[in-house]
């Protein structure tokens, strides 16, 4: 069950998405695929330049739903990995 610090798109920063996602060795399309959305939102995110509005959470969401099934946790802008995660 995602957790709820894990929702609030204003804690997740740029390099803790991109922590996350290289952690499990995703490129930015693996997670673009993984999450159901365009590999620009994933590089938006991790440069920082996507909006830190209502209208990014859905995209980020989406993102740390698909790190989580991976076995990613995020609580705020700490990253930490399962044991065992698929690749």
């Amino acid at each position: 069950m995602p957790n709820d610090i894990s929702r609030n798109h204003n804690v997740i920063t740029p390099q803790t998405l991109r922590a996350a996602r290289a952690g499990i060795n995703w490129s930015q399309i693996d997670l673009a695929t993984a999450a159901g959305i365009h590999p620009k939102s994933v590089a938006y995110h991790e440069r920082g330049l996507a909006s830190r509005t209502d209208e990014a959470a859905p995209v980020l969401s989406k993102m740390v739903d698909a790190l989580q099934a991976q076995g990613v946790l995020i609580d705020g802008e700490t990253v930490m990995f399962k044991a065992t995660h698929n690749q």
